[in-house]
Order: structure tokens, then sequence, then C-alpha cells
């Protein structure tokens, strides 16, 4: 998937926040992008304090570790 500038910008919020266990609230131009990304597996949706939310998904986060591990396994090939 090619992200474009707006979602490249919610995914880098989105995985840096999930260091600390947050999501963000986005602006209204953003919301269709922020959709896409949750369809696609990266973001997942929630409420809270009746605000629609967006977090970095576990398949997200699972898919930058299997990334990493192939990184890994091609390097010690070399």
């Amino acid at each position: 998937m090619e992200f474009n500038e707006t979602q490249r910008e919610i995914l880098v919020n989105a995985w840096l926040l999930a260091r600390s266990g947050h999501g963000q609230v986005l602006s209204d131009e953003a919301i269709p992008d922020a959709h896409r990304l949750c369809e696609a597996g990266w973001l997942e949706r929630y409420f809270r304090d009746g605000q629609l939310c967006w977090r970095w998904s576990r398949a997200a986060e699972h898919s930058l570790d299997v990334n990493g591990l192939l990184q890994a396994a091609d390097g010690r090939q070399n």
C-alpha cells in the first residue's frame, strides 16, 4: 500500500502515541484517510469521551515486527 502525505502523518503519529498507550483525534479532513488505513489494518477506531479516535493497531505492530525479523534474517544471509 502506498501512502499519501496525510496518511503518513497519521501513521507516524499513531505509532509514536502507541508507545505511551494513546490514540489520536483527527481533523475532519483527515478522517477519510484514517478510514482507509483502518480498513487496511494499520489503525483501529475507538470512541473516548464521545469522540472518534484512532490508534495504532496490533496488526500494524505485528507487521513491523515480522518485517524487522525478515530484514535481520536477510542480513545474516549476506
